[in-house]
């Protein structure tokens, strides 16, 4: 199983709560994943149609922020990689 939160990157509005379980296709993860039904069912632990469309609006911009993210991060490895008190950066985008 993984899960994945999208209260902050696909929201982005902070206006959610919300998270995704996402299952392969193995017996065991089809297994877990039916636990986590349970819970659903049980506890009510899905959302609602209101937040779907808030994670939904807020995946419309998500390309335009992890490209302002990616800018920021760069920048401020940059930075760092300069720095003459610092002896290693590891980025990627180095």
């Amino acid at each position: 199983l993984v899960v994945h939160s999208t209260t902050k990157y696909l929201g982005g509005h902070s206006d959610l709560l919300g998270g995704a379980v996402v299952a392969g296709h193995t017996k065991a993860a089809v297994a877990a994943f039916e636990q986590v039904r349970v819970v659903q069912h049980c506890a009510g632990a899905i959302s609602s149609p209101f937040d779907a469309w808030l994670t939904l609006r807020g995946m419309r911009s998500l390309g335009a922020r992890m490209r302002v993210h990616s800018e920021n991060a760069l920048a401020v490895a940059s930075f760092l990689d300069a720095h003459a008190a610092v002896d290693a950066v590891h980025y990627p985008g180095l």
